[in-house]
């Protein structure tokens, strides 16, 4: 009997200080690509980064979790699972590395997390809060064009789902004024013009209001444009 109960707490206190190593704050720090089966673009892996940036994932004591991202934040409960802990009724795999990271597995992304709050890294082309509007031409914008940094700004409504949902936009700027603008799987049909002053691009739905722009810098590969109402910044690469 005595052997019995032995195993049981040998189990038990296992299981328990695997969930110890991982109470706590964890915040995304990048895309584990050692992980991944094949190589894939690093346009995909800065996206993807850019996605996931202010995701935070905080393991209690009580076996629940809450995971926060794009300004949103739901909570679980937990198992332990050997090494692991299964995240919720999906059981998505959070794994203590031996290097201190953690590795999250959410569908097929393979993320790294940091203990600690989030560090969001400094811009890489984005240095400066506002720019100012330079002349430009028609030809010069028509082309595909795909998100590589936004700097939301404060007064978004929520910076952190601004950032992540332009991470991802793709734009299509035509020779007859149509344009296309899609984000996060959703794509609309637009059209564009330039605006009486300089430096002023008009893009919006046909028969609305459009949104105001100033085109900060545009050469044959990349396009910087800040939308007038908020002064949110974003930073584009011709495809």
């Amino acid at each position: 009997m005595k052997s019995i109960l032995l195993v049981i707490a040998l189990f038990l206190t296992a299981n328990f200080s695997v969930a110890q190593d991982y109470l706590g704050t964890w915040s995304f720090q990048s895309i584990d690509t050692a992980s991944l089966d094949e190589e894939i673009p690093e346009e995909t892996i800065t996206t993807l980064s850019a996605v996931f940036q202010f995701l935070k994932v905080t393991i209690n004591p009580d076996e629940t979790f809450e995971i926060s991202m794009m300004g949103q934040s739901d909570s679980g409960s937990y198992t332990v699972d050997g090494d692991q802990l299964l995240l919720g009724p999906s059981s998505e795999k959070f794994t203590v590395k031996e290097n201190g990271l953690a590795q999250l597995q959410m569908g097929n992304a393979r993320l790294l997390l940091s203990k600690g709050a989030i560090d969001v890294p400094a811009k890489k082309y984005i240095l400066k809060d506002d720019y100012e509007p330079i002349a430009f031409t028609a030809k010069q914008l028509v082309g595909k064009w795909k998100s590589l940094e936004v700097k939301a700004s404060a007064i978004e409504e929520s910076p952190e789902m601004t950032e992540t949902m332009l991470a991802t936009l793709e734009t299509e700027f035509n020779e007859d004024f149509s344009a296309s603008f899609g984000a996060l799987g959703f794509t609309q049909e637009l059209i564009w013009s330039q605006g009486d002053a300089d430096g002023i691009l008009l893009l919006g739905i046909e028969g609305s209001e459009p949104k105001t722009y100033e085109i900060n810098f545009v050469d044959e590969s990349h396009l910087m444009m800040t939308l007038v109402k908020t002064g949110t910044i974003l930073y584009l690469k011709k495809q």
